[in-house]
């Protein structure tokens, strides 16, 4: 029956043990003594209600403990809540910061990325400029060669026959003038 009520076994027969001295004891003072019946019967009235008080106050102390031990799993129960709740909100905080950790990283390379091909399209226009630019040069070169070059070749022409019209035209020797347009 104690057990039931929460006492472990050894606590259960040392009660015992303690009501079973008892109740002893108070027989052999009532043997000793030998007494009346009635004296007797108040005797074992007096020891009943003993007793009785004995297994009130350990029923009262049982109540006492539930009530203590009660009151400390709820506030285990509760300290237990609270230490949850603050875990699953640094958790979430931890969660938080790491997502936008993370977000802010892919915003950067995001940046680095449109950075490097803002950079590769100036390059390729830059590029594209310059092999316009030497395209053009060339070609003004080459423009500017054909025109020296024909420039030279009738100055050239200009000269040898200015030259060949010189000396066929105007001999030194006064010769028949013969007109020989190349020799």
């Amino acid at each position: 029956m104690l057990q039931a009520e929460g006492f472990t076994p050894s606590q259960t027969q040392g009660l015992l043990a303690l009501v079973e001295e008892a109740v002893n004891e108070s027989l052999l003072t009532a043997v000793k003594s030998m007494v009346t019946k009635d004296e007797q019967r108040e005797a074992a009235t007096e020891s009943e209600q003993d007793f009785q008080r004995l297994r009130s106050e350990i029923h009262v102390l049982e109540k006492k403990d539930f009530a203590i031990l009660k009151t400390e799993l709820e506030r285990l129960i509760a300290e237990t809540s609270r230490i949850k709740g603050s875990i699953q909100d640094e958790v979430n905080r931890v969660h938080g910061g790491v997502r936008l950790d993370v977000n802010l990283e892919k915003a950067r390379i995001n940046d680095e990325i449109a950075e490097l091909n803002q950079l590769v399209a100036n390059a390729d226009t830059k590029i594209d400029k310059e092999i316009d630019e030497l395209t053009k040069r060339m070609h003004d070169i080459r423009i500017h060669t054909k025109t020296f070059v024909t420039r030279f070749i009738v100055g050239s022409l200009l000269v040898f026959l200015g030259y060949k019209i010189a000396t066929i035209f105007l001999p030194a020797n006064k010769k028949k003038m013969e007109i020989p347009l190349l020799s």
